[in-house]
Order: structure tokens, then C-alpha cells, then sequence
């Protein structure tokens, strides 16, 4: 079972919504080369695979006014490439700026206001529409936030501090309620457990080992799964140390279709405690095709082999 590429087209679908090429119908286009690309100052952007969304660089008119134009950086993750394209609106008499030009498209012409499907505003960009009071209910559906590319895997570079300022004891009650709901207890399942919570300083441990047999009897193995979470922090919570990892191996090599109940639970319950912890740490942002995330104070990096019977992932602090 590939979890991983399982979990990774799941959010892919949930994000995405409209991020195919047939979806990408502008109104006029123009395209620049990837090195004339104006890069942004506090994020670097990288395409992810099968999925495409676009930075909206700018807002401007003309020099005729007659025109309305948005420029932004569309990373297509079908070709792989990142191209600027420029979104050009006719308008049918002069406008003094943008703000009287799309106050009229909204009264008027509404549909040539829609922006590309999955867009996130740059940062000049947003403060363009706060300071304007602008109402963006026409281009809302089409947004996209910086978390959600993040979690896409789309982002390389963020220029805020990564840090982990989670109470030890919510640590320990979340990984507690996780393990009530998901791990049932069964004669042919060994379960090994660590768990230590100091103010700075967590280890989690945790190894399920699935038998034919109860497991005071000699038994065949069916699955492994492991669980481990060790990190290091300071008194501001920058991570001094950081090791995440998760794996799961089916050893009858016979594929999920033929997986008994109790090896189906035990790769649930892997998915469901693998899913909360980088949820709660806010380990985001690394996979496969983008396997490192620099933030301002740490670098997150990610190793992964997936097979049919077997999953590892590990996301760590070198």
C-alpha cells in the first residue's frame, strides 16, 4: 500500500479543484521567459507535479487606460515549467486607475474579473486591496493561501522562524487520544512504547508488530510499523534537534487487497498518528519532489522509499 502517494493525491484533489489545463481560459495572454520572472522577496515558489496555480504579481493599466492588466507567474506542474502571463482586459472607455477600472468590471462585466484557478496574492498585492477597501467576492473561489501551497509542497522558502511551541502535555494528549481511537489492542499484536516529555525535549517511540499467532506463541510477521518523534528546543522553540519518521511494511509482500482486518488496522492507525503529529508540529511542506523547506532559522529535510509493501518517510533537522 503506498500510503504516502496515497495521502499526497488525496490533498493534491482537495487543493486543487481547478488545476488543469483545460481550466486555464484567459481573456488575452502574453508570456516572458522564466528568467525575466520578477521573484518574490520572503517566499520561493516550485511547481509540484499534475498541479498548477499562479502568483499574482501585479495589478496596473495601460499607458492608454484603456486597458486592465494583472501579470502573474503561472507554475504548471504538467510541463514543469513557470512562466510570467499577463491577463489583459479590454475595457471600453478610458479608466483613471485600477481601482475605477474593476469597480466598473464588477458592475459591468464581472466574468473578466475572474482570476486564474488556484492564485495567490503577493504580498503587494493584498496590501493593494486592503488599502482600497476592494471586495474581492468575484476572485475569492479561485484563491489559494500560502498554507495551502505549503502543504501542497509548492514552497522551497519562507523567510518567517520555524518553531515548536507545543506544551509537552498536549503533545502526550494528543498522541494518547490518537492511540484510544485507532489502536485496538489484539492478542497477535506486539506493541513496544516510549514516551518521555520533558519542557524541552520530546521522544515518542512507538513499534506495532502483527502476528499469525497471539504473541506468547511462535508466530509469522505480517506488518511493522513505526512510530518516531524526537526533538530539541530552545527556550524561544527553535528546534536544536528534529527527527521525524514513519514506516510501514507489509512482510507477505502480497498487496493491500489481500491484507487481513488486523494488518488493514494497524496502516490506518500508522496513517492516523502520522497525519497528526505533522499536523500539530506543522511539518508540512516537504515531500518527494520538494525534499527540503528552508525557513529563516532551520532547513526541514525529507528521505522517503515507497514500494508496494513497503513505506518510510522521515523528516528531520540535519
Amino acid at each position: 500500500m503506498k500510503i504516502r502517494s496515497v495521502l499526497l493525491l488525496v490533498l493534491i484533489l482537495l487543493l486543487s479543484g481547478c488545476g488543469t489545463e483545460a481550466d486555464l481560459e484567459p481573456v488575452v495572454e502574453n508570456f516572458e521567459p522564466a528568467d525575466k520572472i520578477v521573484s518574490l522577496v520572503d517566499v520561493d515558489f516550485t511547481t509540484v507535479p499534475d498541479f498548477t496555480y499562479h502568483i499574482l504579481l501585479e495589478e496596473k493599466m495601460s499607458p492608454n487606460k484603456k486597458q486592465f492588466i494583472r501579470r502573474y507567474v503561472r507554475y504548471n506542474g504538467i510541463k514543469n515549467t513557470a512562466t510570467e502571463v499577463l491577463q489583459e482586459v479590454a475595457l471600453p472607455e478610458r479608466q483613471h486607475d485600477v481601482n475605477g477600472a474593476k469597480n466598473w468590471l464588477q458592475e459591468n462585466d464581472p466574468d473578466k474579473l475572474v482570476v486564474y484557478c488556484q492564485t495567490y496574492l503577493s504580498d503587494s498585492v493584498q496590501a493593494q486591496w486592503e488599502d482600497s477597501d476592494y471586495d474581492f467576492y468575484i476572485e475569492e473561489a479561485q484563491l489559494i493561501s500560502l498554507e495551502g501551497l505549503k502543504k501542497l509542497g509548492a514552497i522551497s522558502r519562507l523567510n518567517e522562524i520555524f518553531v515548536i511551541n507545543k506544551k509537552p502535555e498536549e503533545m502526550v494528549e494528543l498522541i494518547e487520544a490518537v492511540e484510544a481511537d485507532f489502536l485496538k489492542p489484539a492478542p497477535n499484536l506486539l506493541i513496544e512504547r516510549e514516551l518521555e516529555a520533558l519542557p524541552r525535549s520530546f521522544s515518542y517511540q512507538l513499534q506495532l508488530q502483527l502476528g499469525t499467532e497471539p504473541t506468547k506463541k511462535p508466530s509469522t510477521i505480517l506488518c511493522t510499523a513505526k512510530i518516531i518523534l524526537m526533538y530539541q528546543i530552545d527556550e524561544l522553540g527553535n528546534p536544536i534537534e528534529l527527527n521525524f519518521e514513519a514506516s510501514f511494511e507489509d512482510h507477505t509482500k502480497q498487496g493491500s487487497q489481500s491484507w487481513l482486518p488486523g494488518t488493514n488496522q494497524v496502516g490506518i492507525f500508522m496513517v492516523e498518528m502520522r497525519n497528526s503529529l505533522i499536523s500539530r508540529l506543522d511539518l508540512f511542506g516537504v515531500t518527494p519532489y520538494n525534499p527540503t523547506l528552508a525557513y529563516a532559522n532551520v532547513t526541514l529535510n525529507y528521505e522517503g522509499i515507497a514500494h508496494d509493501n513497503l513505506l518510510t518517510e522521515r523528516i528531520y533537522i540535519p
